[in-house]
């Protein structure tokens, strides 16, 4: 993958993000207040990633 093509990927990654937001924040006029993420890696005995998902928390301001 080229430097152009991640970055294109980002910005989709982006959009794709904040159009979730919104949508959570006009079905439930809760504004979002702070996302956060964490990568979490899920290893075999020996320590060899084998798979990986994203935790993700938000705070909300009632």
């Amino acid at each position: 993958m080229t430097i152009e093509e991640a970055k294109r990927k980002k910005l989709e990654m982006e959009q794709k993000i904040s159009a979730a937001l919104k949508e959570f924040e006009e079905a439930t006029k809760i504004q979002v207040k702070i996302v956060y993420f964490s990568r979490c890696t899920k290893s075999n005995d020996f320590g060899v990633e084998e798979d990986y998902n994203y935790n993700v928390e938000v705070d909300i301001k009632l």
